[in-house]
């Protein structure tokens, strides 16, 4: 579903987009507690869950990036995507050192919706103001891309912060 979602946003489906990723995040959610429910979890299948999650959120991004090529709100994309997988990478990190770590608002199915919802509204927003601009504008989702962004940053920033706290005791001799 992300990868279509992200073929979408390269092609400026825009309000499409949108509903694939509220729909990509929606099957997200859901497929760990299928696994669970269905008593296949694994460490295997939750190694491998994020691994996809990752490419998936890599293709919605490289989609976002494309639409908006040429544009400021590339460099916005480019923060996203990165700020987005340092949240991911934070929490992987601390839990691989011992720590639960949890820190921040802004999760992968937050990140969705904001994306998800951006581009929905903003499919809406271009197509009822086109007769008034005379042309399309995807200004929301330019928001919802810096908003993710800012949002991102301060949430693998809480993170690197608590799971620095954390490790600071003393250090074996």
């Amino acid at each position: 579903m992300s990868v279509l979602a992200g073929m979408a946003f390269w092609c400026g489906w825009i309000f499409l987009a949108g509903w694939l990723t509220i729909l990509a995040g929606t099957l997200d959610i859901l497929d760990g507690g299928v696994a669970r429910g269905g008593g296949r979890a694994s460490a295997r299948g939750a190694f491998l869950d994020s691994v996809a999650d990752r490419c998936a959120e890599f293709a919605i991004f490289l989609g976002l990036g494309a639409f908006f090529r040429g544009s400021w709100v590339q460099l916005a994309v480019a923060i996203a995507a990165f700020t987005s997988l340092m949240v991911s990478y934070t929490r992987a990190r601390a839990e691989g050192l011992g720590l639960a770590l949890q820190l921040g608002r802004v999760q992968r199915p937050e990140r969705y919706v904001v994306i998800g919802v951006g581009g929905w509204l903003s499919g809406l927003v271009a197509h009822l103001a086109c007769p008034l601009l005379g042309r399309p504008t995807h200004a929301v989702l330019a928001a919802a891309v810096v908003v993710l962004a800012g949002l991102s940053a301060w949430t693998a920033l809480r993170r690197t912060q608590g799971a620095a706290r954390a490790l600071a005791g003393p250090s074996p001799s």
